[in-house]
């Protein structure tokens, strides 16, 4: 009897696991969209003001991250 116990606390807890890297991994995507959104709107507004190197900057910071997402979604297609 102990066995089963023990087999069904090790799936619970590899469950657990589980549902706490993919909240972390949520959280950590969540605040990458954050920070792509902020930097083309930024990108905006210093166009609006002519400030180019800034302008240049954000867009460089938000293309770099919306890369990141389009490899990422490849990659995760080409394994399945």
């Amino acid at each position: 009897m102990p066995k089963r116990g023990t087999k069904e606390q090790i799936k619970l807890l590899k469950q657990r696991e589980e549902y706490e890297s993919h909240k972390a991994k949520r959280a950590f995507f969540i605040i990458l969209d954050i920070i792509t959104l902020s930097a083309f709107i930024l990108a905006l507004y210093y166009t609006y003001f002519e400030d180019y190197p800034k302008v240049i900057l954000f867009l460089v910071i938000g293309t770099v991250i919306l890369m990141y997402f389009i490899v990422r979604g490849i990659l995760r297609k080409k394994k399945r």
